[in-house]
């Protein structure tokens, strides 16, 4: 299955991830940073995901994910607390 996971790069999205990856599936991440996180997930645990970088809310990466099967949304919010 063609996975797009939204806030891939943060701390509950490395984590979905991850498990996609373990379970066969095909991973693009999108998220601001547009890699992998730091220090949250070991990067070999996340190898075989296409990090994308961009705004999810922006027609041309919207347009990355017209094949995908299934679309999992981990946003964080982008307003400081």
């Amino acid at each position: 299955m063609k996975l797009i996971v939204v806030g891939g790069s943060g701390y509950l999205g490395a984590r979905v991830v991850r498990q996609a990856l373990l379970r066969g599936h095909s991973v693009t991440s999108i998220s601001r940073s547009g890699g992998p996180p730091a220090g949250v997930t070991p990067a070999a645990e996340l190898e075989g995901a296409e990090w994308v970088a961009g705004d999810a809310t922006v027609p041309e990466v919207q347009a990355r994910v017209g094949d995908a099967d299934g679309v999992i949304t981990t946003l964080g919010s982008a307003e400081p607390k």
